[in-house]
């Protein structure tokens, strides 16, 4: 796992709530980085705990009914009772200090949360910390909502270096190429497409599909243009989750694939920061599951024969839909219409960030986006030109 970049306060964060709770969930969007935020904390405080810390991984599990015997074997207590597996767990645990990290909750909330309800209540000694796109919602659970990283406040290399998704940049493209120097002349193109791609996560995550895959493909050709082939991968893979959500399995299964095997020379996991990994692996199986057996066979290994380059072109082909203006109101995104939204209900940044579950600094960026678009210079233009917009219709 490459290195957690930009999280400090989240894991200090994280690590006061473990403190004082004995259950605590992360909570928040797919890509934002929960698994990994739960693993460094998990390993920091490890060592407090007379028995360590233990991993549950529940990602790929599609049986709720087989979390307590996935419980079971990552905690190496054997299997006496193959019917009531927690109970030999909470025999096994009883008397000791002990740290689980159940990974990956949302797909079986409810089987997960009468393991956790087991756990807390009958394990005195034991707590459990969480990661899932919902709360779990049992008694004394600590929520902690994971922001994404907060993007460049703009496009300057300062900027880039400040702020968290851009360090994770530089330290990515460092490990790909270590001749690789953030200069004046590709700060303001990393910036840009940092924000595409994080705008397009959070436009696939509203159910936005078409704008989602838009973005995410425009940010992906500049990665690949940049010889940023890392990201490169990740754009192709959330590319392939966008066709699977659009219906198009085919695709699906050969830019799923692609990303695979272009990633494995690499020697690269996707940190969470952008790709979603469970969510690449749900759409595969979708695709398997309405494609048949033979005919997902037959694209995924179109598609473990692409080149990267390959891959990139495959998804541009795919492309096309409507061009936005460069200035305007019809130029705004979608992401930059929820703020104008909320700055003209009179929210400050904090408060639309909590509303959209973003950083402030990422905000900022949008607020300087939609200032440039619409040649204004403050909050109050923008409030009272928002006024006469009828921006539901957009």
């Amino acid at each position: 796992m490459s290195s957690l970049v930009g999280r400090g306060s989240e894991i200090a964060a994280v690590l006061d709530s473990l403190r004082a709770a004995r259950v605590v969930t992360l909570t928040g969007p797919g890509g934002c980085g929960k698994s990994r935020l739960a693993l460094r904390a998990a390993t920091l405080a490890g060592g407090s705990f007379d028995d360590g810390a233990r991993l549950v991984e529940l990602a790929s599990l599609t049986d709720p009914a087989l979390i307590p015997a996935s419980v079971a074997e990552a905690l190496g207590v054997p299997e006496r009772d193959a019917t009531n597996p927690m109970a030999g767990v909470v025999r096994a645990l009883a008397d000791r200090e002990l740290l689980i990290v159940l990974d990956n909750c949302e797909h079986v909330l409810g089987s997960a949360s009468r393991v956790v309800v087991m756990l807390a209540e009958q394990c005195r000694r034991v707590r459990i910390l969480t990661t899932s796109r919902e709360r779990l919602d049992v008694p004394g659970e600590f929520v902690f909502p994971v922001p994404p990283l907060e993007l460049p406040e703009d496009g300057s290399a300062g900027a880039v270096a400040a702020s968290e998704a851009g360090s994770l940049f530089v330290t990515r493209a460092r490990a790909a190429s270590p001749a690789f120097a953030l200069t004046a002349g590709n700060s303001a193109a990393i910036a840009a497409t940092a924000l595409r791609y994080a705008e397009g996560v959070m436009a696939w995550h509203r159910g936005e599909l078409a704008g989602a895959e838009h973005l995410a493909r425009e940010a992906t050709v500049q990665w690949h243009r940049g010889s940023d082939r890392m990201d490169a991968c990740d754009g192709i893979e959330l590319l392939g989750v966008l066709a699977a959500a659009r219906e198009r399995f085919s695709d699906a299964a050969r830019l799923l694939a692609a990303a695979d095997a272009a990633r494995r020379p690499l020697l690269y996991l996707a940190p969470g920061f952008t790709a979603n990994r469970d969510a690449a692996a749900g759409a595969a199986s979708q695709a398997r599951q309405v494609l048949g057996d033979e005919r997902f066979t037959q694209a995924w290994e179109q598609g473990q024969g692409l080149t990267l380059d390959d891959a990139v072109a495959y998804a541009a082909r795919k492309g096309g839909g409507r061009k936005r203006p460069a200035t305007g109101w019809a130029s705004l995104t979608p992401a930059e219409l929820e703020v104008v939204r909320l700055v003209g209900e009179g929210l400050r940044n904090d408060a639309i960030a909590r509303r959209l579950f973003i950083a402030p600094g990422t905000v900022k960026v949008h607020l300087s986006h939609i200032f440039a678009k619409l040649g204004i210079t403050t909050r109050a233009e923008l409030a009272a030109q928002a006024a006469s917009q009828d921006l539901t219709a957009r």
